[in-house]
């Protein structure tokens, strides 16, 4: 391999139009926008992949790297990059360290489909075509060659050079949930021996230009491009940021929620559709004094928030020597949050386990200290003993007299819904484990698979046996809430992420269906939930689904749908754009309550705030001016529900009778989501309108689904988005707005022009009239929040390594606003919706126009404004 030239490591001039490229830890190189990676990689026997880790920053142009089986370093090596003419020359050398033996030594290439399919990559003289939609096969081909080039279907395209030839192959990774192409340059052999020198060097260039930025860690500090923001959890009554006149307190006034033909009513308001929206409280932030609860309710009215999820709450509310019993002082303070969601129309939803510690010899097993949380989850419904210890704790919430209102909590009807296991669907950690549990072994008496991926007889078979196990635990419990301790809240359970096909069988018994989803949640480099943590970093909407996230694909249309954990979480830059964009899917949808994760996790942060950290709206005003765009478009209705459905029908007989492909298909082209309600029903045909039958239609590619909306605009109109652009915006009648990096957009009555930073802008009437007509509206411009010091490893603020605190500092932005509307003053707004000052505005045409501009003040930032009739 010849040397590279000296590394400059530093920005290169280049024309607007050039793509950033960025060196990483472990000797990643990653291209911007275009979101292509380059990643040292050895593939494990089993097709898993060493662990790759290095330096965090370079020591004269060079960053170091290791490649790790557990505590065995495989290799060592280094890595090198550098910039000049507007193409990348790029090389890592390697020390093999020991000998393995390996299913690939490569420097593996991740094409996002979003941008690539539809289009080629030419290895050598071997063209291949990257297919629109998932084909039969994943293997697309390969050839042995020393250059390749990628082109996009809209005609943009990159290539790379190196010195020797290298096998190159490419797989669409959508056939495992995956979002990308994935091609690999091999290095050499893939029995590695020990005292081997390995390289490999190539030269990357791209149309209209590349530039390095300069590596190492950035911090988060106040100045031109970060502005202070002073927040406040606090709403002032009748400012322009109460939503409270949308709660019809007390909860409970219409007796108990009911599932109706796919939605929630009260049962003495029936024909009236009812939606949900809150958060989650975790530990701490569920046990307050009954100021402190009575405090924190009212607060959450004003943000619109009629629904709170109890979670993570028995830690506390149990005694430790059994994890079943009530403390009584803890109860008493559940109580008080319980009183308070009441008088402020605040409806309740929990789970029965969710991570309380349960000692083992509690369940009947003669051992010491407590059943891993995991553990417990899948124990409960194979062991008796389990079992046991699970409906005594049920037993002792639900038959709990609430002494203010003189009702247990199983008759009290503002805990409308109860999940049975949080996150707790059989084969979340895989099917190998459970050989090791003989109560598994002995129930299921067959061969218990390794992979829970495959769709072979093996597979197949255990995957329904786990369904039925499901169906007759929700069946079980059925009996023991309802008949024994007569509560009729709402039933539901499996809203974590192990779901074939299948569990649609166990879905059907439910009374509602629920799940989970996150957009940037944390993965951790080095030990869980601890620093340094990494995160996409990325615009949601540039996805192959323009942000349409895949719960809907586990919803029963003829059932109420639920989201009890959503985020789009920090420290992610882009999270702004989680309040349209979800709110807007959740209301064409006809969705029937959303919790966003979480308000607070201690009682500390619950109502005062703090630092940012991973989830909790309570120290993140972006995460909560986001809300408001949610709350407008779904729980007060501004966006309408989509008019036409598409049903994927699953015949019961068929997925427990052929095995032929296997009760693991799944359907994808979520995109259509914007197009149609979708969901599954159980049956052998689609009950009215479009649909597809299982298993066939569940992988109808990108045509099929593209001529059932040809000539259709997405959401019936309120909706549009531009993948190529990360552009996103909604137009309703009393909602309008977007979200975009950098330039115009035009969302029915609103004009924006973003520049200085990405920005969600949107604008909301708060007297019910369309925005043209009102005399009152609400204009967020929320760019990304931060804290002070934050410190990521590099520019792309992919990997975290140090929490910052308050102040937090919101990015330096401007948006030129022209609102077609009857108003004609703007009023800059504190955190808790107060005045603060006038903002010079013109009027012109039936249009208002002005500037908002985060720096407007430089000492505080201003991201809030109220546009009214002139007095």
């Amino acid at each position: 391999m010849k040397s590279l030239l000296p590394v400059l490591l530093a920005l290169v001039c280049l024309p607007a139009s050039a793509e950033k490229a960025i060196a990483e830890r472990g000797g990643v190189l990653r291209v911007g926008r275009e979101g292509i990676s380059f990643v040292p990689c050895v593939f494990t026997p089993s097709w898993g992949s060493l662990a790759l880790g290095g330096s965090w920053e370079a020591a004269d142009g060079v960053l170091d790297l290791e490649l790790k089986d557990g505590d065995r370093v495989v290799a060592k090596g280094t890595a090198r990059f550098s910039c000049a003419g507007g193409e990348i020359a790029a090389g890592w050398d390697f020390d093999i360290l020991c000998d393995y033996e390996s299913n690939g030594f490569c420097i593996a290439i991740d094409i996002p489909c979003q941008r690539y399919a539809g289009g080629t990559m030419t290895i050598g003289e071997n063209k291949i075509a990257l297919p629109e939609s998932l084909g039969e096969r994943p293997w697309l081909g390969g050839a042995s060659a020393d250059s390749v080039k990628v082109e996009g279907p809209h005609g943009k395209s990159w290539s790379l050079k190196s010195e020797n030839a290298h096998f190159t192959m490419v797989q669409d990774n959508r056939e495992w949930n995956g979002s990308v192409f994935s091609s690999r340059i091999h290095i050499g052999d893939k029995s590695l021996k020990s005292g081997e020198k390995r390289s490999l060097s190539f030269t990357l260039s791209m149309e209209g230009g590349l530039e390095l930025e300069e590596p190492g860690p950035c911090t988060i500090a106040a100045g031109k491009d970060w502005i202070p923001l002073k927040d406040s959890l606090d709403i002032v009554k009748g400012s322009a940021l109460d939503f409270s006149a949308l709660n019809d307190a007390p909860a409970g006034k219409y007796g108990r929620v009911v599932a109706r033909g796919g939605r929630f009513e009260f049962e003495k308001l029936p024909g009236v559709e009812q939606r949900f929206y809150g958060a989650n409280l975790c530990f701490g932030a569920n046990f307050l004094d009954a100021d402190r609860a009575e405090e924190l309710c009212s607060r959450l009215e004003r943000y619109g928030y009629n629904a709170l999820r109890l979670h993570h709450y028995e830690g506390e509310l149990c005694e430790p020597a059994d994890g079943t019993t009530l403390r009584a002082d803890s109860m008493a303070k559940l109580d008080n949050l319980l009183n308070a969601c009441i008088k402020h129309g605040i409806y309740l939803t929990t789970d029965l386990f969710v991570s309380r510690r349960v000692p083992w010899r509690e369940c009947g097993i003669d051992r010491d200290g407590f059943v891993p949380m995991d553990e417990f989850k899948e124990l409960v419904q194979f062991h008796e003993g389990a079992y046991a210890n699970y409906r005594k704790f049920a037993a002792n919430l639900l038959s709990h007299v609430n002494p203010e209102t003189g009702r247990s909590w199983a008759k009290e009807p503002a805990l409308a819904f109860l999940a049975l296991v949080n996150e707790g669907n059989l084969g979340n950690f895989g099917y190998a484990s459970m050989k090791n549990r003989p109560e598994v072994v002995r129930l299921y008496q067959g061969a218990i698979p390794d992979n829970c991926w495959e769709n072979g007889p093996e597979n197949c078979a255990f995957t329904l046996f786990l369904a039925d196990r499901e169906i007759g635990f929700m069946a079980k419990m059925r009996e023991f809430i309802e008949g024994d301790l007569g509560c009729k809240a709402l039933l539901t359970d499996m809203s974590s992420w192990r779901n074939p096909v299948a569990y649609q069988l166990c879905r059907e018994t439910f009374d509602y269906v629920d799940d989970h989803f996150y957009v940037d949640h944390p993965q951790f480099i080095e030990q869980p939930w601890r620093l340094p943590s990494k995160c996409a970093n990325a615009n949601p909407v540039r996805g192959s689904n323009a942000g349409f996230e895949g719960v809907a694909r586990h919803r029963i249309l003829s059932k109420p749908f639920t989201v009890t954990e959503f985020n789009y979480s920090c420290p992610g830059g882009f999270r702004g754009v989680g309040g349209m964009l979800f709110g807007a899917q959740a209301a064409l949808q006809g969705y029937g309550g959303i919790w966003r994760f979480a308000w607070s996790h201690s009682r500390e942060t619950v109502l005062d705030g703090g630092a940012l950290s991973y989830f909790d709206g309570a120290g993140d005003p972006l995460q909560r001016a986001a809300e408001r765009a949610a709350i407008a478009l779904y729980r007060r209705g501004d966006m309408k529900e989509l008019e036409k459905t598409f049903a994927f029908a699953i015949p019961e007989e068929k997925l427990r009778g052929d095995f032929s492909t296997g009760p693991h298909v799944d359907f994808g082209e979520l995109w259509f989501g914007w197009y149609r309600k979708i969901g599954t029903v159980v049956g052998a045909e689609v009950p009215s309108g479009d649909g597809a039958v299982y298993p066939e239609g569940f992988r109808a590619g990108a045509e099929f689904f593209r001529g059932k909306v040809a000539g259709e605009k997405p959401g019936d109109g309120q909706v549009a988005f531009d993948r190529d652009r990360g552009m996103f915006a909604v137009d309703t009648p009393c909602t309008a707005g977007a979200f975009l990096e950098e330039g115009d957009v035009v969302a029915g009555p609103l004009r924006i022009s973003i520049e200085g930073a990405p920005a969600a802008v949107w604008a909301s009437s708060l007297d019910g009239r369309p925005l043209a007509k009102s005399s009152r509206i609400l204009l967020t411009h929320a760019t990304d929040v931060q804290d002070s010091g934050m410190v990521y490893a590099d520019r792309s603020r992919k990997v975290l390594l140090k929490w910052g605190s308050p102040p937090h500092l919101m990015a330096a932005g401007k948006a030129a606003i022209s609102l077609e509307t009857a108003c004609s003053a703007v009023y800059a707004l504190a955190a808790d919706g107060s005045r603060t000052a006038a903002v010079p505005a013109a009027k012109t045409g039936g249009r208002l126009e002005f500037t908002a501009d985060i720096a407007r003040d430089p000492h505080e930032a201003t991201y809030l404004y109220e546009i009214t009739r002139q007095k």
